[in-house]
């Protein structure tokens, strides 16, 4: 005689069906930040998950619209209060993008080429500055030119 009950509804089948519940339960606690609509900001500031972000103009029209996947930008949609497009960049780890910086009033700040720093201790990595930046007048005339290394100012 056992100590403990033979129980009935712990047979083979139940047995599968858990032992496939948990390893589905695992997929999908490992693949969250890769599902669509899982982005947000940390309580650092840093963006986690995949999705789109937007920013608007004071008027509510879309200012900015970020693609992130997994926490790193992969799109940005720059637009005007009008919702034209000013410019759309692509970023990838190898190469960067382009980052635009737009005014309320819809004319471009500045623009510049920016790449991935590493982050660490296995966190997200960063853009950081790095190639030259045109800053612009309101007008649309260049008021500067800076040159950025690894998102220091280069002399």
């Amino acid at each position: 005689m056992t100590l403990l009950p033979r129980f009935r509804w712990a047979g083979p089948r139940v047995r599968v069906a858990a032992v496939g519940l948990m390893c589905i339960s695992a997929a999908v606690w490992f693949a969250w930040n890769h599902m669509p609509g899982t982005v947000r900001f940390t309580s650092g500031g840093n963006v986690r998950g995949t999705g789109t972000l937007r920013h608007y103009y004071p008027s509510g029209a879309i200012k900015v619209e970020a693609y992130h996947v997994n926490g790193l930008l992969t799109r940005d949609t720059f637009y005007r209060p009008d919702g034209s497009v000013i410019a759309t960049s692509a970023f990838d780890l190898d190469r960067g993008g382009t980052f635009y910086s737009v005014r309320d009033d819809g004319t471009v700040e500045c623009k510049f080429h920016c790449k991935f720093r590493p982050g660490e201790s296995g966190s997200t990595p960063s853009l950081v500055a790095d190639g030259l930046m045109v800053v612009y007048e309101p007008d649309g005339s260049v008021d500067e030119v800076r040159a950025y290394r690894d998102g220091q100012r280069a002399p």
